[in-house]
């Protein structure tokens, strides 16, 4: 019997999970395989999958022969049941991969531990419609065949959103994973709370009809982030894990909506309402908005501390990685940024009551290198006003009051005592200064007429000095050269170093005017046509950015011979000890080449990589880890990157389980 055909659909309609530049999907028949070699039973919840001779058009069979019943289509008993074996399948492959991947570092087997974490993203689906119930048959432990009910995941390996990767696996089957009433019990939801439509606008959907609180530029501001993940891209994972937690907390939280390019972030309220901005709020509101966030702050430092502390205790490296970006999610900018929403919550009767919600907006995020190490919130803290004793508390005084009045006269310095000098001191410097120039003018400016001057042998270009070499010191407006202090002539006519000045000015009304300005001004301002010329040669030097890196369309499989050159990745990428950006350096020849990274302590690291086509991506693949000028290692991260818009390639980067998005540029 042909088994049924679940579902058909395109690859790139969604986003493929995977490790190393490997996807999910592109080893699917293997990872089957090891299910049903290890445990016959788990490979039964995941349909097969056949793709077209271009890999875009993927269908899904059922593994199991049986009715198909779609998800949206089941009863509530059944769902349920499809829940607990799905939970129970999820588990079971977790710790597979967690076993597979922690005997192969032990016997440093790279191949393995690739394949162990990639056997361990395949729950992942894009959500529970994708989901089919299979009725079918299985074998009972007395041999016989009984009855039952078969969950298949279709189109597992891949996820709607770049959110969703860092979603537990089949997040979307928790029964309202987000509960925006402050009143909700913090127990697990009934299922008919899920029916209600004010859950997912509310907190999961960015913003309608919640209102729009900030629009801004995500590069005018620095954002935190922990081992290359910036908190603000797991903001939806974040939100979610903090509804389920506590959905109070959730409510503090606004919901970041990116553009296509990540460059805009739109920052909705989480709840209906109207909003008070933080400077028209008056003081009570204030005070009262001040007392919640503090117990918000307690509140994620604690969840943090001890997500943390478990995920090390455990060995799971990316619970203690997700606990501490948890704890950088009360970072904010500075108090603008906070608004307060006027809303309803029921209270412990059962009845609605209104109150006012704090919200954050570009929450992640700080104004200077500086706040990165400052306590959460600390704005909000209300300063001690700095003010002078005021008549009131005279009276209470001691009788030593008017001799402590007297005191910063005292300790005043001397130049603030006769600060009436300072005027005088500049007058006479003027004078001074005036003297000294009046001392360096060409003597030429004497008016006594009638001398016509003497022959001297000396052409017009003989005192020509360029402006390049040193300032000109008197240029008539004729452009002729005038003597001056400064002026050298030829050591072949020295009578013009002795001629009477009176013989040097024929008009001196006219002449001796232009001359005495120009020496003026060049007496002035010598340095200031040295230093024009530097300005403006580094102006050409602030280029724009290059072009991102493109992927040829109908490039084949195997070593990307195509990819020449060098090329700088950002975007995203911090130091795993600082939290501060990263840089990398791709240099390649013909898919082959390095990648050099420079941290903030002016370490650079260079380790050998190489790119290859596999699947329709680009995977830039470090071999080894890279060496450091310090002596030490550094992990690189490993690049996948798939053809977007107008082939301009959409590059994801990883650290083991963590994946982040990069750009690519030409230098």
């Amino acid at each position: 019997m042909q088994a049924a055909l679940l579902r058909t659909g395109k690859s790139d309609e969604f986003i493929a999970v995977g490790e190393t530049g490997q996807s999910v999907y592109k080893a699917a028949l293997q990872l089957i395989a090891a299910l049903t070699r290890k445990d016959p039973s788990l490979a039964r919840f995941l349909a097969v999958p056949k793709s077209n001779e271009q890999g875009s058009v993927i269908d899904w069979y059922s593994p199991v022969p049986g009715d198909v019943v779609p998800w949206s289509s089941a009863s509530e008993d059944e769902r349920d049941d499809a829940r607990a074996q799905l939970l129970r399948f999820k588990d079971a492959v977790a710790g597979m991969s967690k076993a597979l991947v922690q005997a192969a570092n032990k016997d440093e087997q790279r191949d393995q531990i690739i394949f162990g974490k990639l056997l361990g993203l395949i729950p992942h689906a894009p959500a529970e419609d994708y989901l089919y119930l299979v009725q079918t048959t299985r074998t009972e432990t007395n041999g016989g065949n009984e009855p039952c009910i078969q969950p298949v995941l279709t189109f597992w390996g891949f996820v709607k959103s770049e959110a969703d990767r860092y979603h537990d696996p089949l997040y979307f089957l928790a029964q309202s994973p987000i509960v925006p009433d402050i009143s909700s019990s913090p127990s697990p939801a009934s299922a008919a709370d899920v029916t209600k439509p004010q859950i997912t606008t509310t907190s999961v959907t960015s913003g309608q009809p919640n209102p729009l609180l900030r629009t801004g530029k995500s590069d005018e501001l620095i954002a935190m982030g922990e081992t290359g993940q910036a908190v603000y891209k797991s903001a939806l994972q974040l939100i979610s894990a903090l509804a389920r937690k506590d959905p109070s907390l959730s409510r503090f939280l606004a919901v970041p909506k990116s553009n296509e390019q990540g460059s805009v972030i739109d920052w909705y309220s989480p709840v209906p309402g109207d909003v008070v901005p933080w400077s028209s709020a008056n003081e009570d509101e204030r005070n009262a908005a001040r007392a919640q966030l503090s117990r918000f702050k307690e509140n994620i430092a604690a969840m943090s501390q001890a997500l943390v502390q478990a995920g090390k205790k455990d060995g799971q490296s990316d619970q203690a990685i997700f606990g501490k970006l948890l704890g950088l999610v009360s970072h904010a900018p500075d108090e603008s940024y906070v608004y307060l929403v006027q809303t309803t919550r029921t209270n412990a009767n059962g009845d609605n009551e209104s109150y006012l919600q704090p919200v954050l907006t570009f929450w992640g995020f700080v104004k200077t290198e500086t706040d990165r190490n400052r306590e959460p919130l600390y704005f909000l803290t209300q300063q001690p006003k700095a003010h002078a004793p005021s008549p009131d508390s005279t009276p209470s005084a001691s009788p030593a009051t008017p001799q402590m009045t007297a005191t910063p006269v005292v300790l005043r310095p001397w130049w603030r005592r006769f600060w009436w000098l300072w005027p005088l001191l500049l007058l006479l410097l003027a004078l001074l200064l005036f003297g000294l120039l009046r001392g360096c003018l060409p003597t030429a400016t004497l008016p006594v007429g009638g001398l016509s001057i003497p022959p001297t042998g000396i052409s017009t270009n003989t005192n020509t000095i360029s402006a390049s070499s040193h300032p000109v010191d008197g240029i008539a407006l004729n452009g002729s050269t005038l003597p001056t202090s400064r002026a050298t002539v030829s050591t072949t006519q020295p009578q013009t170093q002795t001629t009477d000045p009176a013989s040097i000015a024929p008009e001196p009304t006219a002449q001796s005017q232009v001359s005495e300005t120009a020496a003026t001004e060049s007496e002035a301002a010598p340095e200031q046509p040295a230093e024009q010329p530097t300005a403006e040669a580094q102006t050409p030097q602030s280029g724009t950015p290059g072009e991102p890196l493109s992927i040829p369309q109908d490039t084949g499989e195997g070593p990307a011979s195509f990819l020449n050159g060098n090329y700088r990745a950002g975007a995203g990428i911090m130091d795993a000890k600082t939290s501060r950006p990263l840089r990398l350096q791709y240099a390649f020849e013909k898919g082959k080449g390095n990648v050099t990274i420079r941290r903030p302590d002016g370490v650079s690291c260079t380790g050998a990589v190489d790119a290859a086509m596999n699947g329709g991506s680009l995977g830039i693949n470090s071999q080894d880890q890279a060496n450091c000028t310090d002596g030490s290692r550094y992990d690189m991260p490993q690049v996948s990157c798939k053809p977007g818009a107008q082939s301009i390639a959409d590059c994801q980067g990883n650290y083991g389980n963590t994946q982040f998005p990069m750009s690519m540029r030409r230098e």
